[in-house]
């Protein structure tokens, strides 16, 4: 690759995690224009780096993320480099389940490339400064043991966490479900924005994505801090919320009201979006399939009623 070194990479680097994009953006073109011939690291490097600058500045990077799993499924090996760069290339390419174990495998690594020297370290100065030299190497291993454990909170919260909406997602709605069920009172529902597919066919799909981010934010806005809304997938969403019956009703007719009054054609002209509402009482002891499967037949109930409505158990 004429005129290219690991410098250019270095650079870019810097430039793409200090926020200068400007910068960045034509000198990772380049370097990803120029790669062939390469060294198979400093390809996917450059891959990465393309597609993180590409994230952050709102378009699709998941194009640079394939090439980069391409160059690892060719030339990785286990250590704890391609490890990491297939890490963040299953991130970059929005699956955070799968990097989660490659990056606890790379710390694995690390690990036990750090025990090993933290071993041979003792050996060679035990009979001087065992103990000296004892709590500054443990020190260092409760530092990287912390920024394991920081690792594995963030790529938790990312694998509960819908990417588009940034509200919970299912396996987040599970998780709290199984953790409220219980002797007190709590309601589930499900919520399903109107007519969703012809905005998608009228506006385009970058306009939905818009509503979608928008009716998350009202929705939850409305909600009271403890009660949870997660995005189910879709146009559809799931709230929680520990309320008697009789109060139900009311809080969500608040929730589809923030939607009906927003200003929408802000977002586009002659926009409008409106949601449908199916609430039911969970028992004590039941399942979440259960309860879905009612709250869908209350919410079927209020689609076929005429839509932007909430029904419930005692309606």
């Amino acid at each position: 690759m004429p005129g290219r070194s690991s410098h250019d990479f270095l650079r870019a680097g810097w430039l793409v995690r200090a926020g200068d994009d400007a910068a960045a953006a034509p000198l990772l073109q380049a370097l990803v224009d120029e790669a062939r011939g390469m060294p198979p690291g400093l390809m996917a490097e450059g891959w990465l780096l393309h597609g993180e600058l590409l994230r952050r500045r709102g378009e699709d990077g998941t194009r640079s993320a394939a090439r980069a799993l391409e160059l690892a499924e060719r030339f990785a090996d286990d250590g704890a480099v391609w490890l990491r760069r297939r890490a963040r290339a299953e991130d970059l390419a929005g699956r955070p389940d799968a990097a989660l174990p490659l990056l606890l495998r790379c710390h694995a690594r690390q690990m036990a490339s750090v025990r090993a020297a933290l071993d041979a370290r003792v050996d060679e100065l035990a009979a001087r400064l065992v103990d000296l030299h004892l709590r500054d190497e443990n020190r260092q291993l409760r530092a990287h043991n912390q920024g394991l454990q920081d690792d594995v909170r963030q790529y938790s919260r990312l694998a509960e966490t819908d990417a588009l909406t940034g509200l919970p997602n299912r396996r987040a709605l599970e998780a709290e479900f199984e953790a409220r069920r219980g002797p007190g009172p709590l309601v589930l529902a499900v919520l399903d924005l109107d007519h969703f597919k012809r905005i998608n066919d009228r506006f385009s799909h970058l306009v939905g994505d818009a509503v979608l981010r928008q009716a998350g934010a009202l929705m939850a806005a409305s909600l009271r801090a403890p009660d949870l809304l997660a995005r189910l997938g879709g146009e559809e969403f799931v709230a929680l919320a520990a309320l008697p019956p009789d109060e139900a009703a009311g809080a969500f007719e608040r929730v589809r009201r923030s939607l009906a009054e927003h200003a929408w054609g802000e977002i586009a002209e002659g926009l409008q979006v409106t949601v449908s509402i199916g609430v039911t009482a969970v028992s004590a002891g039941e399942d979440l399939i259960a309860a879905l499967a009612r709250a869908d037949a209350l919410l079927y109930r209020a689609k076929h009623e005429g839509r932007d409505r909430v029904v419930h158990d005692a309606g």
